[in-house]
């Protein structure tokens, strides 16, 4: 295991070809509690970009930036099998990246799902009760929170807020109001 915990993060989608049982190394817990211990972790920023209005095509992206002789500083990450819509919202909480809502052949999602940055791999989460596209999202004392970008204007659904702890939504009883601005 410790021998496997020094390898760059980088080499992981190599070693990942190698055979089932590198694969299922490579994603454990154990790993990355070694990785940890070790003092073996890595800065990287996540990337999420896509090409519009031409064709929504989302991809996904690691970037190291203290990689500096390794020839490949930027790592794609394995897409999921669904791929976030245009006009989603992105959160960071915890150890990952939630990806909320955007639209789907014209019509708001209310799909939900989880990159697992320690991973890289996808879960899904369960849906909001309004489909939701360009919503302003943030996070306050652990719990998301989901504004806006639903069709209905005066949704009693207008505020949803997602607990990671216990994975459930519910809706936010305001007074709403017809224009909201979220600063940073």
């Amino acid at each position: 295991m410790d021998c496997f915990a020094t390898v760059s993060r980088l080499e992981h989608e190599s070693l990942f070809l190698v055979s089932k049982l590198h694969r299922s190394l490579m994603l454990s817990r154990e790993l990355y509690q070694a990785r940890s211990l070790m003092g073996c972790t890595e800065l990287c920023i996540y990337l999420y970009m896509f090409k519009y209005p031409f064709r929504p095509v989302t991809r996904r992206f690691a970037f190291y930036p203290k990689a500096l002789n390794h020839p490949c500083r930027l790592v794609p990450i394995r897409p999921h099998l669904y791929q976030p819509p245009e006009a989603s919202s992105v959160v960071d909480h915890g150890c990952g990246i939630y990806v909320i809502g955007g639209m789907i052949a014209r019509k708001r999602s209310s799909k939900v799902f989880f990159l697992d940055c320690r991973f890289h791999t996808w879960t899904n989460l369960p849906c909001m009760g309004l489909g939701r596209a360009s919503t302003a999202a943030g996070v306050v004392d652990g719990k998301i929170y989901v504004f806006g970008g639903c069709k209905e204007p005066h949704s009693h659904k207008w505020v949803e807020v997602f607990d990671p702890k216990t994975h459930t939504w519910h809706a936010l009883q305001t007074n709403r109001c017809p224009q909201v601005y979220i600063l940073p």
